[in-house]
């Protein structure tokens, strides 16, 4: 605490004070003064305490700083050796347990893949090999297919809906694929002649399960082109006028790619 001496304004007297005291009374004329502080003085002790924050952050913070930094490129660094070295194990492992000859492994899991993907020995090759209730089912989804094909004639009359007749089956020279035909006809009675009408259902890709069951889609795509009887537009069929056209039109025309069976009672062309 800091003594201060002023004159009194008043009578000329000394005022004695302290720099902390707000106010002081001369001792000789009694007249009452309001002590204003010195404000550069004040500016003083601020810029002071602002000296000494700055210096603590100088001292703490960029120690602090300069760490976080060195973390920040440290960590990827020890990350990535990190991962070298457990890289390094797992391979030393894999030559150390006996897996070094990679290229027999590989070989192997071919092999294995090409088993699994290669399903040509599967394919049915011999009109024997489906069952017969494979054959009945084709049966009932060709009829469904065939039903929605309809026959507009004013000459003639429907004796008989679709019947089945037999299947072909087509198989391929490499064994790789195969075709079934399922064939059907349908009676017609009129102008003084009966008239059979004849159409297949194709379905491709039939397969063999392990129990010896044929497997397939089901999808059936009827092969029935449009036909007109005594070239009389009112007289309209779905089908082939007989079984040795549908045989010369729709199967013979594959015997280059595929081998064709026949079941009894089908035409076949004579060999």
């Amino acid at each position: 605490m800091r003594l201060v001496e002023k004159k009194c304004p008043n009578c000329g007297a000394g005022l004695k004070f302290n720099d902390n005291d707000t106010n002081v009374v001369c001792e000789y004329c009694n007249k009452t003064y309001y002590i204003q502080k010195d404000e550069k003085k004040s500016a003083k002790v601020d810029d002071a305490h602002y000296a000494d924050a700055f210096k603590f952050v100088n001292e703490v913070g960029k120690p602090i700083f300069k760490a976080f930094a060195f973390m920040h490129f440290v960590v990827p660094v020890i990350a990535f050796v990190i991962i070298t070295i457990v890289m390094l194990i797992s391979i030393f492992s894999f030559n150390r347990f006996g897996f070094d000859d990679r290229n027999e492994i590989l070989d192997e899991f071919e092999e294995h893949t090409e088993t699994f993907f290669d399903k040509s020995s599967d394919y049915v090759t011999k009109l024997n090999q489906i069952d017969q209730t494979s054959l009945e089912t084709f049966n009932d989804t060709s009829l469904s297919r065939l039903g929605t094909y309809w026959d507009n004639t004013d000459n003639y009359k429907q004796e008989k809906n679709w019947e089945p007749c037999g299947v072909y089956l087509l198989v391929s020279k490499d064994h790789d694929d195969n075709i079934l035909y399922d064939v059907f006809k349908k009676t017609f009675i009129g102008n003084g002649k009966t008239i059979e009408i004849f159409a297949a259902v194709e379905y491709t890709d039939l397969k063999l399960s392990e129990d010896n069951i044929v497997n397939n889609n089901y999808m059936g795509f009827v092969k029935a082109p449009m036909l007109y009887l005594d070239g009389n537009e009112d007289d309209m069929f779905h089908g082939y006028e007989n079984n040795a056209k549908l045989y010369n039109q729709l199967i013979r025309s594959q015997s280059g790619e595929y081998s064709i069976q026949a079941s009894e009672g089908l035409y076949m062309e004579e060999s």
